[in-house]
């Protein structure tokens, strides 16, 4: 995640059904992502939701 800049990651975050694992700020990245798109991304960090 850290070699795609924030367009690029925009572009293929749809493809990843799951993240795991992921540092904080890698979550940040992928909720960004996802908000761009028009997703509502809630949750408290442990037990997120997609919509």
């Amino acid at each position: 995640m850290d070699a795609l800049g924030d367009k690029e990651f925009e572009d293929i975050v749809e493809k990843v059904s799951v993240y795991a694992r992921v540092y904080p700020e890698h979550k940040l990245k992928v909720v960004n992502a996802l908000k761009n798109k028009g997703y509502i991304v809630t949750g408290d960090g442990v037990n997120d939701l997609l919509l």
